[in-house]
Formats: C-alpha cells, structure tokens, sequence
C-alpha cells in the first residue's frame, strides 16, 4: 500500500531531552501484541525490569511512574529502552508519535500531530507550498479522488498570496457553500470551557479569552498570517480527509478554520505570555486527541 506525505513530513526529528514537553509524560503508553511479544522473550536484567513495568489490566501498558512518567524516560530525558536496546525495542505507540495516518482503499495518507512541539515548528514554520510527496491521484477510488482534488482547492485558496487569511477563510467556505456560527471569542471559550480538558494550563487560557471585551465574530487577525495558514491547512489536511458526506467536509472545514482563529486569537490575549507554537501545541493536544471534543465542535456546524 503506498503513502502519502506532506512535503515537511521528513523534516521531523525527535528532539529527545530537549522537548519541553515530552510524550513521555501523561500519556497512557498502550503495548501492541507484536512488541509484548518481544518484551516476554528480552533476557537478562533489562528484560526483567521491562516485564516488570507492565500492566496487563485491560490493554497492555506500561505502569505511569511518579509524575505520570514512563518508567524508561532517565533523568536526562532519554528513553532507557532506546539507550540499552536501541530505536527498534519501542512499541508501535513511541515508534509513531506524532505520526497519525488516514486510510483510504489503496493508500495510507500519514502526517505529524501538532500536539508535539517540535512537529508544530516544523508545521508552523514551514515556507513552501503544501505538496504530498507520493501522491498519485490513481491510488485513490472516484469517489476518494473528488474529495482530495475538493481538499487540494481549498488549499489552493488558502495560499493564495497576497490577501488577508480572514478572506481567505471566507472563499473557502463559499466553495462549500457554508458558513461559521456568529460566536465571539469569549463565547466560543465559554463552549470550550464544557470540553473535557486535561492542562490547567488550557483551562487558565480560555478563562483569560472568556474574559475578553472582543464582541465580533471570531476571525482570523491580520498577524502571524503564514504561520496560521499553515495551521488552517494541517486541520484541514488532517480532517478534511475521513470526511466523506457533503456535511463532514463543511463540518472539518469550519474545525479547520474555527481551530486556526482560535489559537491566534488566544495568542493575542494581552495575557498570553506563550509563543502561538505552544497555544497550537496545547490546543492539539486538548482537542484532537480526544474524539469526544472533536465531535462535540463538529456538531457546531450545520
């Protein structure tokens, strides 16, 4: 089956001990067959130690230590499986972060999730026109073809030069016939705050949005316009792709652009003190890796 990549996909690079954020941290680290496997037959003191941290209580995992660390993220920040094994002792969980996938019949589109920091800078910093590296519209059924070649015009509008983003947005949702709630910002933190949500952090941001005197509509602000054109168009390469009914793909187009305005929006608050990589990076992590609250703001949309 062949894949897909966008063209920054192989400028991402794990940055180890240098992540301010690490996955090795608050999330839960699911062990797959193949790798338990592996791990049952490890000998010596590391196999021992390995066995040893893993919970077999519903789906296999590894036991969260103090902190909810991994028990294998050393005091430097480095993964002790990799350091006594090497890269290929990892389970498909760590060995794929922030890689997700979208499947279609006879190819496999994959990307990087945002929720990493590093993988958002590549995202954000990203100069170049979005292009898939491996894409050939024959690997995808008719049906899967007019929603891609649907997808590739809204990102052409998206990137068109030399006009506002908030424009931009708006041509892009005449393209599919739709349109945004009329929300505030601080009645869109008002909904956000109902979310599930996981940072104190996050829940501190939305606090300072609701507070906000802003009354129009959300939009996107005329600053950090290439930045927040590449974000429109990571959400919408990300969801645009599963949605296949005419209401999905107006549903992942306004999560596209209602998560892009968002985080510049939130990045504007005179009490923000947080880069917009770090406001994309929560935001990621708060929404798109929890399909409860992605469904809940695709049902915003008519």
């Amino acid at each position: 089956m062949k894949t897909v990549v966008p063209n920054y996909y192989k400028k991402f690079h794990c940055i180890a001990e240098k992540c301010q954020h690490s996955c090795c941290i608050g999330w839960e680290i699911d062990i797959d067959s193949a790798s338990l496997e592996r791990y049952n037959k490890l000998e010596g003191d590391f196999g021992k130690r390995v066995r040893s941290a893993i919970c077999h209580h519903g789906v296999p995992h590894f036991e969260l230590g103090e902190g909810e660390r991994c028990p294998f993220l050393n005091d430097s920040g480095l993964c002790d499986m990799i350091v006594e094994l090497g890269e290929q002792s990892l389970c498909n969980i760590c060995a794929d972060h922030p890689r997700f996938r979208n499947f279609f019949e006879r190819c496999t589109e994959m990307g990087i999730g945002i929720c990493c920091e590093e993988a958002c800078r590549v995202v954000l910093e990203n100069t170049e026109k979005f292009q898939l590296d491996g894409f050939c519209l024959e690997n995808y059924t008719p049906a899967e073809q007019k929603r891609v070649l649907l997808r590739q015009k809204l990102v052409d509008v998206a990137e068109t030069a030399n006009a506002p983003l908030s424009q931009r947005h708006n041509k892009m949702l005449q393209l599919l016939h739709c349109s945004m709630p009329q929300k505030s910002l601080a009645n869109w933190c008002k909904f956000y705050l109902t979310l599930e949500r996981l940072d104190d952090n996050w829940t501190q941001i939305l606090q300072h949005g609701l507070a906000s005197l802003q009354k129009q509509p959300l939009a996107c602000p005329n600053t950090n316009q290439l930045p927040l054109q590449q974000l429109t168009i990571y959400f919408l390469f990300r969801h645009f792709s599963t949605a296949t009914t005419a209401k999905q793909q107006r549903q992942a187009l306004c999560f596209a652009i209602l998560s892009a305005n968002m985080v510049a929006n939130l990045h504007a608050l005179p009490q923000s003190n947080l880069p917009l990589w770090e406001i994309a990076r929560m935001y990621s992590a708060e929404i798109e890796y929890s399909t409860q609250n992605v469904a809940r703001i695709f049902a915003q949309f008519k």
